[in-house]
């Protein structure tokens, strides 16, 4: 990795380390306690080595990726069972599921359902990351 990408990686990688800090939460100056969240926007022009801060956010969020495709396939099969039931069946209970890597075009229904609205707030659910590379 080139000398002049450490602090872009760096950068880049700081909201997948924010959303492994479960639990962690932070004062802001006004008194008002949030959990850790973080964003950074690399950008750069054509082929300036942007590609190797997207390689090091793909090892780092590794991890999410599985765990997201355990929790995709268990909101599927969720879903194939609430559609095949019959009509005197009582529905599933909804599978509660974390799935913290979204696309920017998930529906907001589905998002505030993952996101857990409604539950309660002391939930210690790890942060949910948007990516769109």
């Amino acid at each position: 990795m080139p000398v002049s990408m450490h602090m872009p990686v760096l950068c880049g990688v700081m909201p997948i380390c924010a959303a492994y800090a479960d639990q962690v939460e932070v004062e802001y100056c006004d008194g008002n306690t949030h959990h850790l969240g973080l964003m950074t926007i690399v950008r750069g022009e054509q082929a300036s080595n942007k590609s190797v801060v997207k390689n090091a956010i793909d090892i780092w969020k590794r991890q999410f990726d599985e765990e997201d495709a355990l929790a995709r396939k268990c909101e599927e099969e969720w879903k194939e069972r609430k559609k095949g039931r019959k009509a005197n069946e009582k529905a599933p209970e909804d599978p509660h599921v974390l799935i913290r890597v979204v696309p920017v075009t998930v529906s907001c229904s589905t998002l505030l359902k993952r996101r857990g609205v409604g539950y309660p707030s002391k939930d210690k659910r790890r942060g949910q990351l948007e990516f769109e590379i």
